[in-house]
């Protein structure tokens, strides 16, 4: 019985943590907000850009890079952020937040890049359904 009710203990609060790691990684993938065209802030940079297409945490992505361009998919495993090219080869970076919509890229290519996301100033109106 005293077993019994030990082991319902444990999986209980095994199933909270479970929970409460998924709500909070949810929550940090809102506010990083990674699909959108994000522009390198570096004087020599001006050429570097990266835009995420998909969902909050995986999807295809296009690397604007000194007149190089690649494309392929990318996903997040952790704070790693993983770009799969169009060969299948896996390219990892360090991935943070700095503040809003400034992240920082860190990895083979991109050493210490600080990226802030291009806002457009056009707005998408929703289309009515016309009654009839």
């Amino acid at each position: 019985m005293i077993s019994t009710l030990a082991l319902a203990t444990v999986v209980g609060v095994l199933f909270f943590w479970v929970m409460s790691t998924r709500t909070t990684r949810a929550k940090w993938l809102r506010e990083l907000d990674l699909p959108g065209m994000w522009i390198m802030e570096d004087v020599d940079s001006d050429d570097t850009s990266i835009t995420f297409q998909g969902n909050f945490d995986g999807g295809e992505y296009i690397l604007k890079q000194d007149n190089v361009v690649r494309k392929g998919s990318w996903h997040l495993q952790g704070s790693k952020l993983i770009l799969t090219d169009v060969n299948e080869t896996d390219i990892r970076y360090e991935l943070r937040q700095f503040e809003d919509q400034v992240i920082g890229i860190d990895g083979p290519g991109i050493e210490r890049g600080v990226f802030r996301k291009h806002m457009e100033n056009i707005v998408p109106f929703k289309s009515r359904s016309r009654r009839r």
